[in-house]
């Protein structure tokens, strides 16, 4: 799929999501579980799940704080729950794993580790 086609699904779900926040009138804190959508919708086409997914879970869980009337310390303890479930590398790998050995690239070590003499 092209970029440009990602991108109109992308603006298409946040303006039906705008459309539905007029009529229903939510439009605080709508607003942030629309953006939230979209913004893992965008990173499900783009295939940076791991980045949107934790962002978009971020402006809904927001909205939730702000719709339900929750104490504030509870954005504060989600967003170190995504911190930590992020640092311990449960559902990306490091792009260095990624990448594309050279010839001369020692295959027993890890990226960035010194090479064996």
């Amino acid at each position: 799929m092209k970029a440009r086609q990602k991108s109109m699904i992308t603006g298409g779900v946040f303006l039906i999501g705008m459309a539905a926040l007029a009529y229903n009138g939510l439009w605080w804190p709508g607003t942030l579980v629309v953006l939230g959508i979209s913004a893992i919708v965008h990173g499900l086409l783009t295939g940076k799940t791991w980045q949107t997914i934790i962002g978009g879970l971020w402006l809904i869980a927001t909205a939730a704080v702000f719709y339900l009337r929750l104490p504030w310390w509870i954005l504060l303890a989600l967003t170190g729950l995504a911190l930590i479930v992020g640092g311990l590398d449960v559902f990306r790998r490091s792009p260095a794993w990624k990448r594309k050995r050279k010839n001369d690239d020692d295959m027993d070590t890890q990226p960035g580790e010194p090479r064996a003499a």
